[in-house]
């Protein structure tokens, strides 16, 4: 069960990170190491779209998976997927 619960949090975690990457896109990897006129010249909105719809379409699998799973009985199999 304790499996279960995780996978749904870690698939929250990416939700709520998809949601906070469009307000803050510090959080998108590479941007936030670039000088800040090289910042200025990127247009980020569009990045920050696409890292929020990829972000939340993640979480979701990894929250049905784990649900499909667990009625499946085959629960302790959510790690071999998490890892590949």
């Amino acid at each position: 069960m304790w499996q279960l619960i995780f996978y749904i949090g870690l698939g929250l975690f990416f939700i709520l990170m998809g949601f906070l990457m469009v307000r803050y896109p510090m959080l998108i990897s590479g941007y936030n190491t670039l000088p800040k006129y090289k910042r200025d010249k990127i247009d980020i909105r569009p990045y920050t779209l696409f890292a929020r719809r990829i972000m939340i379409v993640m979480g979701a699998i990894i929250i049905v998976g784990s649900l499909l799973l667990y009625i499946g009985g085959l629960v302790d199999w959510g790690v071999i997927f998490l890892l590949k």
